[in-house]
């Protein structure tokens, strides 16, 4: 599927990404750029927004900030909330440091 197609333009810097996109998905996702930044963002980065979206308990929108690029999970430059009853925690949601091993 091709993210970027499925984004509503609400204004010169918000785009919405509609829940109806995908049936697994609770809440709506919401990208905070202008025209030439959302050009040059990854449509994986969009899925990413797509797939919290789903998790339990996520409060809507999801939102991509203007920096926001393919990460680990959560894009990296997004922000996400969740329940405190029905949400979920995550240590690693948006990335992570790896120990490199030495050899």
């Amino acid at each position: 599927m091709v993210y970027k197609e499925k984004l509503q333009k609400l204004n010169q810097y918000e785009y919405l990404l509609p829940k109806a996109v995908r049936k697994e998905m609770k809440v709506d996702g919401k990208i905070i750029a202008n025209d030439i930044l959302l050009k040059g963002m990854d449509d994986g980065m969009i899925e990413q927004l797509s797939n919290v979206c789903t998790l339990p308990g996520a409060i809507g929108p999801i939102c991509a900030l203007p920096d926001a690029h393919f990460g680990y999970g959560l894009p990296m430059g997004a922000v996400a909330a969740f329940d405190s009853e029905d949400g979920i925690i995550s240590s690693g949601l948006c990335g992570f440091k790896r120990k490199l091993a030495r050899t």
